[in-house]
């Protein structure tokens, strides 16, 4: 595997065209290829999203992404209801499942709400096996476009057969501030919240953090919600408030379980930690970042931290902005994942 960077959606048509026993997976804004779709070769996969990421910057103009030989991967397209593609999705899985390094990187439709289906219908896959994605749309038109080819997709499943170590890790610019709260009444498909503690979610949540509900919302960049799972948080974020004082989701958050409520933490010891847990320099880094993190980092001028501990890592990384994140069998918020290749 390898990152590819291209200025204009031509220069990567014609790179695909010269490199036909390649796949080429790329991330870009909608505008920046939309209207060039009927030359799309059949090697290259591109699906919309807020932002590309290079060891440049944060890019709207540009497309970045991977490449990776024809001869390694696998790719099932997919559709809203997942399940029926389930058999297909698992005879894929069986042919690298024993291949420790192999991974599934995902592209999910990010409107319609359906990454905790597709995962669902993943339930053949050992809970070991790496499985890492995003969820793709475009703020700027509201829509999800995943192109395989010149065919528009709802969901694509890619099966890496990947013989180098692989790694996946997390990155959360957040830390628990230690108050819990009871999902007493939720609605998992909707990924609504009706009651914690047996209150009224907002209520609740605004009277954890000592605000009125009218300045709640307010705190949701700054104070989300975590899922602690074996020792680890994993971030759902609040979407907005209801006229119930219901709270609606981007990921589901389960009945009769505790949620932590979340603060910031020191940016840089963070992405200290990131850059220490890789250990070795690889030869391949690919970033997925949250949309809601790249309003943070935007509003607090920190993107320039990010990329250059991304480029301290290695220089030629790349990546997208995200609608939310799949890692492993969860779908989160939040949060920058690397899919590592040493």
């Amino acid at each position: 595997m390898y990152n590819l960077i291209f200025s204009s959606i031509e220069e990567a048509v014609s790179y695909c065209q010269t490199h036909p026993e390649q796949l080429v997976v790329l991330f870009a804004k909608q505008a920046v290829f939309i209207n060039k779709t009927n030359i799309f070769p059949k090697n290259l996969i591109i699906t919309s999203s807020e932002a590309s990421i290079t060891s440049n910057g944060r890019s709207t103009t540009f497309l970045s992404g991977f490449g990776t030989s024809m001869e390694t991967v696998q790719v099932i397209p997919v559709s809203n209801l997942p399940m029926l593609d389930a058999d297909k999705l698992e005879q894929a899985y069986n042919k690298i499942k024993n291949n420790k390094n192999a991974c599934l990187f995902l592209l999910c439709d990010g409107i319609n709400q359906t990454e905790e289906m597709f995962l669902n219908s993943l339930y053949f896959v050992d809970d070991a096996f790496k499985v890492i994605g995003g969820s793709a749309a475009d703020e700027q038109n509201g829509q999800t476009t995943i192109l395989f080819g010149q065919q528009k997709v709802n969901n694509l499943a890619i099966f890496l057969d990947i013989k180098q170590p692989t790694k996946l890790i997390k990155e959360n610019l957040y830390q628990t501030t230690n108050k819990k709260l009871l999902v007493t009444h939720a609605d998992m498909i909707n990924r609504t919240v009706y009651t914690f503690n047996n209150q009224p979610a907002a209520i609740e949540y605004a009277r954890q953090l000592n605000v009125s509900v009218k300045e709640l919302s307010k705190l949701f960049l700054s104070n989300p919600l975590g899922k602690n799972i074996n020792s680890n948080t994993y971030i759902t974020s609040p979407r907005n408030i209801n006229e119930d004082m219901s709270i609606t989701f981007y990921s589901q958050i389960v009945p009769n379980t505790f949620v932590d409520i979340l603060e910031l933490s020191n940016i840089r010891e963070i992405i200290q930690a990131t850059q220490d847990s890789v250990h070795i320099k690889p030869q391949f880094i690919f970033s997925i970042h949250c949309i809601l993190r790249d309003t943070y980092l935007n509003q607090t001028n920190h993107w320039g931290l990010i990329i250059d501990n991304l480029s301290r890592i290695n220089t030629k990384h790349t990546g997208f902005v995200s609608y939310g994140e799949q890692l492993f069998n969860f779908h989160l918020n939040q949060t920058m994942t690397l899919l590592i290749v040493k």
